[in-house]
């Protein structure tokens, strides 16, 4: 299992601040790992108390480039520029609210040239906060 903090994950993803939605991963092996996010009032996708929906679309596909990018970076390249192709079946179930904290695991479940299809499922304190699939479409660098 390798460990990337927040200090580091920029080395997986090609987002920058302030739209950084993953503050840490643990990639499991090539096809799974587990993304936090610690949500403060500050983050970019937080209103009204919670953190919205779209917070938690970023998040999760933000994850699922981790998973990806970890697999360049071991291999020297840099983070590449990718985009979500499609939220396929995506449910939320509670908005995570400032102080709580996201635990997504991610599961690649196909890639076909540089599209990869992943799962993703997040939690707050074991409570379901949202799934779904997402297609992340790599366009290179």
């Amino acid at each position: 299992m390798t460990e990337y903090t927040k200090d580091t994950i920029e080395q997986l993803i090609p987002q920058r601040h302030p739209i950084v939605m993953i503050d840490g991963v643990s990639i499991l092996n090539a096809s799974s790992a587990i993304a936090t996010l610690n949500v403060e009032a500050d983050n970019w996708f937080f209103c009204d108390g919670a953190l919205l929906e779209a917070g938690l679309v970023e998040h999760a596909a933000q994850s699922a480039a981790a998973l990806l990018g970890a697999r360049d970076y071991s291999a020297g390249k840099p983070a590449q520029i990718g985009y979500i192709g499609e939220v396929k079946n995506f449910e939320v179930n509670k908005l995570p609210e400032s102080g709580e904290r996201i635990v997504t695991r991610i599961q690649l479940l196909a890639e076909v040239d540089a599209v990869s299809l992943v799962e993703v499922r997040s939690e707050v304190n074991g409570e379901y906060v949202c799934a779904g699939q997402i297609k992340v479409v790599i366009v290179g660098e």
